[in-house]
């Protein structure tokens, strides 16, 4: 989803993303958001319709039911820093075991992304698989790449870990570049490092 034009996360303050999630983490929201209260249509975040609160004070469970109410508003409905679509929260929360009456806090957006997307059972595997694995295993690392691709559409699509200039096929209507797969590299190595270093 690409709400840069309402702020992108280049300029946005990362004190609240964990610093275990940091190298990939600022690499993929680049162009999707640049707060942990922004949604479709709102980079830097607002009130949502209908609920009259911001993304972080209210629960997963308000977030989901709120969907039809902010595609009304704007035309989508991700939310938060990393931009989650509501049958992506409901599926994370469900792998990982997260009760949707949490609330949607820095915090909890931060443990969704690190469960949905970090992790080998998480929502896109071959991250995991890459941050787990052989640091130089172009071929686990170019599907890794790919996935973030996937997941986050404005992040440039690519082949063999270089970039092809376009998003990913199904997202190209809609959305617009806003991270470079290199950046995308970039934090994957980076993330790779730091699951070392802090383990």
């Amino acid at each position: 989803v690409d709400i840069s034009s309402n702020g992108s996360a280049g300029d946005f303050d990362v004190s609240k993303i964990s610093k275990d999630l940091l190298p990939l983490a600022q690499a993929v929201t680049h162009g999707e958001a640049s707060s942990f209260d922004a949604w479709y249509g709102h980079g830097n975040g607002a009130k949502l319709p209908n609920i009259g609160k911001l993304p972080t004070e209210c629960s997963i469970k308000e977030i989901m039911q709120n969907e039809s109410a902010r595609i009304r508003a704007t035309g989508g409905s991700a939310i938060g820093i990393y931009q989650f679509i509501p049958s992506t929260l409901a599926a994370i929360c469900k792998v990982s075991k997260i009760s949707t009456d949490e609330i949607f806090s820095p915090e909890i957006q931060n443990t969704l992304f690190r469960r949905g997307y970090l992790s080998t059972s998480g929502l896109r595997p071959s991250i995991g698989k890459y941050l787990q694995g052989d640091k130089n295993n172009q071929s686990n690392l170019s599907l890794a790449m790919q996935a973030c691709a996937k997941e986050w559409a404005s992040v440039e699509w690519s082949e063999n870990c270089v970039g092809t200039g376009n998003i990913y096929a199904k997202y190209r209507s809609n959305n617009k570049l806003g991270t470079k797969a290199s950046q995308v590299k970039d934090g994957l190595l980076a993330q790779w490092d730091f699951e070392r270093q802090n383990k």
